[in-house]
Parts: C-alpha cells; sequence; structure tokens
C-alpha cells in the first residue's frame, strides 16, 4: 500500500526502491493508468473528471505490486481515495488482461458489508480468453490495515 503523496520520499529514503527510476524494486508512472502523462495521481484525477466524478478527494493509497528487477506483473491494482476526514470517496480497481489492455472500475456509494464495503457492477471488460463478458463483480474492500483484504467476486449471470 502506497500513499501516492509520498513516492518521491520513499525513492529518497528506501534503499533498493526506485520512483520512476530502475531499482532492484521500482515503481513508474508510466505503468499505470495508461500511457499518458503526469503522475499516477494526476491521471486518476484526469480519468475520473473524464467519466463524470466530481467528489473531492485529498488522499490516494495505491495497491500494487512493484517492478521486481525491471519485471512487473499486475493484473489489477486498486486506488482508495480518501477525503480529508479520512472518508473512502471512491474504491478504483485498474484491470488489464492478457492482451495488455486496461479498463477502469470506478466504484463509490458501496454498501457496508462483513469486511468493510460492497459493490456490485457488471462485468464491462474482456479479461480472459477463458471467460465471457457478461456478468458481474463483486467488489469487497476492507479498511487498509494490517489484515487487508481485497476480494472480487465474478457472478456469470447479471443480477437484477
Amino acid at each position: 500500500a502506497l500513499d501516492l503523496d509520498e513516492l518521491e520520499l520513499l525513492d529518497q529514503k528506501i534503499r533498493f526502491f526506485g520512483y520512476n527510476r530502475g531499482s532492484v524494486f521500482s515503481l513508474y508512472d508510466s505503468d499505470h493508468l495508461g500511457s499518458g502523462s503526469g503522475s499516477i495521481k494526476e491521471k486518476l484525477k484526469n480519468w475520473l473528471i473524464k467519466f463524470g466524478y466530481s467528489k473531492n478527494y485529498t488522499k490516494v493509497i495505491m495497491i500494487s505490486t512493484l517492478r521486481v528487477f525491471k519485471h512487473t506483473f499486475n493484473p489489477v491494482i486498486f486506488y482508495y481515495c480518501f477525503d480529508d476526514k479520512k472518508n473512502i470517496i471512491y474504491h478504483v480497481a485498474e484491470v488489464h488482461n492478457t492482451f495488455g489492455e486496461g479498463h477502469l472500475y470506478i466504484l463509490e456509494d458501496g454498501q457496508k458489508s462483513k469486511i468493510g464495503t460492497e459493490y456490485l457492477v457488471p462485468k464491462e471488460f474482456h479479461v480472459s480468453p477463458f471467460n465471457k463478458v457478461e456478468g458481474d463483480y463483486n467488489f469487497h474492500f476492507s479498511e487498509l490495515n494490517n489484515k487487508m483484504d481485497i476480494r472480487i467476486n465474478f457472478n456469470s449471470c447479471r443480477i437484477p
């Protein structure tokens, strides 16, 4: 879990971590939210504006794997967007498929569940040649803590 506002500081303070530079463990803005210019936080803001989401958030925590010796595998990246009172405004799932394509699921106004917050959304993106697009995703996000739990369940038939 990385605070997007602290990436440059982490680059300076943590040995073997590189932000937008090669290291044992690296994170590049260009690996996230499309190939456009700007930081991850700037690109996320631009996507939210593009899709008509206008709630103000002040902090973004990203759940992602890092590049290890220049290699990465990130089928899904999660973003927790908080307001200034530490309330979740959006959860965002950046999904990638085996064809090098990506899709954003921007989630807001979820329902409380046993583990945190839950969302039911239509599947809109072809992830695997082994699964159809038709169906729904049930996203579950826990609070950010040492027992973090994020789940995505796929329902192959639409729930009315």
